[in-house]
């Protein structure tokens, strides 16, 4: 599959499993920050 990584290939071959031909939403191949771990944060 294109250049995912691990995660995000499986994220498709699930989506893929479960949703069939849909389209595969960019919520699931975009690529993240790392996000700041706050004080509240556990």
């Amino acid at each position: 599959m294109g250049g995912w990584t691990g995660a995000e290939e499986l994220n498709v071959i699930l989506w893929k499993d479960a949703m069939g031909d849909v389209a595969v939403v960019a919520s699931l191949t975009e690529r993240r920050k790392n996000r700041k771990k706050d004080d509240d944060d556990d």
